[in-house]
């Protein structure tokens, strides 16, 4: 097994596990946006 090609691998799967967690992080504050102005 190439440890490179096994590198690149992981290192993919972290920028997917990281640009999902940012889409998750956006829209829960965009849903504190919208609360926020529900109670205000």
């Amino acid at each position: 097994m190439d440890p490179k090609i096994n590198l690149s691998e992981l290192r993919q799967s972290s920028v997917k596990l990281t640009s999902r967690r940012a889409t998750y992080l956006a829209t829960l504050r965009e849903r504190d946006l919208s609360l926020g102005k529900l109670c205000a």
